[in-house]
């Protein structure tokens, strides 16, 4: 069974977009949450360099930050 899109389970929620530069090695994360900015999201057959990479929507709050030990690592604060 194919997952479908539903616009009821986003509705009241914040979009979090992770993209990566390749040439550049910079990460960086969408935020959005005010309804003013279109989400495109990658269609399966046909990805694009700058498509997100990994995508979500919650209604908690997350803070993000490099590990201190290993920068290698983003760490996932949920408040």
């Amino acid at each position: 069974m194919a997952d479908f899109f539903n616009v009821e389970d986003v509705a009241n929620k914040v979009f979090y977009g992770f993209k990566l530069n390749h040439a550049t090695g910079k990460l960086t994360v969408d935020k959005i949450d005010d309804g003013t900015a279109a989400v495109r999201l990658p269609d399966e057959h046909l990805l694009r360099a700058d498509d997100y990479k990994h995508w979500l929507w919650t209604q908690n709050t997350l803070v993000f930050s490099w590990n201190e030990s290993d920068p290698t690592r983003l760490l996932v604060e949920v408040v």
